[in-house]
């Protein structure tokens, strides 16, 4: 097939970004013509003497665009987070650190923007913007399917208006780390890897390690809440505990998601997927991660780590401990997660769902 693939970047910046160059690089060598464009360099006009199989939108979020795009080929959007459906892009209370469950809606957003800091404070823009993604929305009844990356964000566009039966869900994953040298370390690690946004939940990570053992806590990562997570670590005085490593590249990576002892994922706001943690799978890691959102997807609780609930401090603490302290365990476990992984959240098995929806698409 011949595919025009659009995202807002094609630069690997995050989660979704490898997601999208990955799945585009495995369709080409499985045959398929893949063209790729960023959003702000699409010029439409440009593929006036081209025909598309299939157009296969990612983090695209213009109702506009999608009104040119529906009539050129049949096309389709991956739902990576909670963008198309949300004026703010975290679903998350900020100020009561609760879960957002309201539909989208002009009430809603006007109070809780305000109240709980969950989107932009900003009124003409804040208006706009819920219209505009009604908008966004009605048109997604108009594409031929839209893929969901959980059941969790299956449900969460079923609420806001899309049909569900336009709605596949088909797990993300990317290339497995390739594993090249080692990281020697004179204790277990625990490893976060994520951006260091608070919604991410680093600090509960942090926190988890005032009541866990002879373990080092090292973060992978960047972003604009970094600052007050060093502070936090110095005033706790685990600053001989836990090492931020900043953001690396995908060597390094490798490394050091390999030398990790256990992975933690203690995302607090509700997770579209928490791609971290299958990436902890694959190299046969088990994982501890808050039960929010879609994270129970693929955490199986005493199979391939421990689902503990949310915002608990004191079972993360407890969980990662039993896994520590349990060689054999955290083995059995770990082996567990990597075969899951391969049955459920491989690459392959992404690219072989992908095709079954392009296939349905164009038939």
């Amino acid at each position: 097939m011949k595919i025009l693939m659009i995202n807002d970047s094609l630069k690997p910046s995050g989660g979704a970004e490898e997601v999208f160059l990955d799945e585009a690089a495995g369709l080409e060598k499985r045959g398929h013509q893949i063209i790729l464009r960023d959003e702000q360099n699409l010029h439409l006009g440009s593929f006036a003497s081209e025909t598309f199989d299939l157009i296969s939108l990612h983090n695209v979020f213009d109702p506009d665009l999608y009104e040119k795009l529906v009539s050129i080929a049949p096309t389709i959007h991956y739902v990576h987070d909670h963008r198309t459906y949300s004026v703010g892009s975290s679903r998350y209370h900020f100020r009561s650190n609760e879960i957002c469950t309201a539909p989208l809606g002009l009430t809603h957003n006007l109070s809780y923007a305000y109240l709980e800091k969950c989107a932009s404070r900003n009124l003409l823009k804040l208006i706009t913007e819920t219209f505009r993604k009604k908008r966004l929305l009605k048109i997604h009844n108009q594409l031929k399917k839209v893929i969901a990356n959980s059941n969790y964000v299956k449900d969460q566009l079923v609420k806001n208006g899309v049909n569900k039966d336009l709605i596949e869900v088909v797990y993300p994953s990317r290339a497995e780390y390739r594993v090249e040298g080692q990281v020697t370390t004179d204790k277990p690690v625990v490893l976060f890897a994520g951006r260091l946004f608070v919604e991410k939940g680093a600090e509960y990570a942090i926190r988890a390690m005032q009541k866990v053992g002879n373990a080092y806590l090292w973060i992978l990562g960047t972003g604009w809440d970094e600052s007050r997570l060093k502070t936090m670590v110095k005033e706790l005085n685990l600053e001989t505990k836990v090492k931020f490593l900043g953001w690396l590249d995908k060597k390094e990576i490798g490394k050091i998601y390999e030398a990790a002892t256990v992975g933690v994922v203690p995302s607090i706001w509700p997770e579209p997927f928490g791609l971290s943690g299958t990436n902890f799978m694959s190299l046969g890691k088990p994982v501890v991660g808050f039960d929010s959102g879609g994270i129970k997807e693929w955490l199986t609780d005493g199979e391939t780590g421990f689902l503990v609930k949310r915002l608990d401090v004191q079972s993360l603490a407890s969980s990662i401990n039993t896994l520590l302290e349990d060689d054999t365990l955290r083995k059995k476990m770990g082996a567990r997660a990597k075969a899951v992984f391969e049955e459920k959240f491989s690459l392959n098995v992404h690219l072989d769902k992908m095709e079954q929806v392009f296939s349905e698409v164009v038939k």
